[in-house]
């Protein structure tokens, strides 16, 4: 199997402008990009939590400056109490700025910008009391569909990525199966609805449909960023690859899963992590492994190829998750290690 020839973007990269995001990914990783993000910066670079202050305070967790009422008694909420959520401003934004760096050759002609959107199950068990997270999810997914509506209105869908990003979705995942123990997650990460994976699908498949064709899609399955360590270590890729298939049978009769983004923890070069990798499904659907880390060139060619061993077709490469509040040495060691590894031979 030929090495890795496309190097993934997670989504936040530690870089002060979209412009500089922008001038430094070009210069160091362009043509091995098919998709590039404006590196969640500024006040996003939190993934989910400049989102809170669209969220009514008494609804809100207080660990994200909410007031909510002891016992958390009923609240009566419609979409105007909901505020615009901005991601589509951001996005339009940013695709200027992208077209002249490509523009400029920075990257491929076909490269695309990649929005990345969380769900709204993972905003909503993120900020909000567990009580509310029902009826807020429902009004938030309206604003976020408003959000994609205008993003696919305003760029082009041959110019266009979306990245659905799932945390929260695979903590609900393990805390069910009994996995995730820690009590400080249990209680973060409380699902909100039953069963759990089905919820999580009809979410999915009700999101997904919306975007149009000739966009890309695809999803970022991922186990967190808290204090830069997961919040929790998987045994294995078992429930990322059956998520995965789930996914894509989900929306077989609508449009393809175009791909599909899971972490390889640093510690694991063994095959038994990467296994599942050959009970993938829908072999359409690009894999990014993400297992490229900082200051590990060598432990990352291992990585590949023991997953080379497992997987049927060829595939991407990435780090874990995005990039934020890592330092800029940590930045650039990824972002060489990707250029020896993409598209190179040992």
């Amino acid at each position: 199997m030929p090495p890795p020839h496309i190097f993934h973007l997670v989504c936040s990269i530690p870089l002060p402008t979209t412009a500089e995001v922008f001038e430094t990914t070009a210069s160091q990783l362009g043509p091995i990009l098919h998709s590039v993000p404006d590196g969640e910066v500024a006040e996003r670079k939190s993934f989910v939590q400049w989102q809170a202050p669209h969220i009514p305070a008494v609804v809100r967790k207080s660990l994200f400056g909410g007031t909510p009422t002891p016992g958390c008694p009923p609240v009566s909420l419609s979409l105007e109490d909901i505020h615009p959520l901005r991601y589509d401003d951001v996005a339009v934004e940013s695709y200027r700025e992208f077209v002249a760096a490509r523009a400029r050759g920075g990257f491929a002609p076909k490269a695309r910008l990649q929005v990345c959107l969380p769900t709204p199950a993972s905003v909503v068990r993120s900020l909000v009391e567990h009580a509310y997270c029902a009826q807020v999810e429902a009004l938030y997914e309206v604003r976020l569909l408003q959000c994609l509506r205008k993003v696919q209105a305003e760029i082009p869908a041959h110019d266009l990525m979306i990245q659905g990003d799932m945390p929260i979705e695979m903590a609900m995942l393990e805390l069910d199966r009994g996995e995730l123990t820690d009590l400080f997650f249990v209680e973060f990460f409380r699902p909100y609805f039953a069963p759990v994976r089905a919820g999580i699908l009809e979410r999915f498949e009700r999101l997904a449909r919306e975007v149009r064709p000739g966009v890309e899609m695809g999803v970022h399955l991922c186990y967190g960023n808290f204090r830069q360590r997961h919040w929790l270590e998987p045994k294995s890729l078992e429930l990322v690859v059956s998520l995965t298939n789930d996914l894509q049978g989900a929306m077989a009769l609508h449009r393809p899963v175009d791909f599909v983004h899971m972490p390889v923890p640093k510690e694991r070069n063994d095959v038994a992590c990467v296994l599942p990798l050959a009970d993938l499904g829908d072999l359409r659907t690009t894999v990014i492994l993400g297992l490229i880390h900082a200051g590990d060139l060598e432990g990352t060619w291992e990585r590949v190829r023991v997953a080379q061993r497992v997987c049927k077709v060829p595939f991407g490469v990435s780090t874990e998750c995005g990039l934020t509040n890592k330092p800029l040495e940590y930045v650039q060691s990824v972002f060489e290690i990707a250029s020896t590894v993409c598209g190179r031979a040992e």
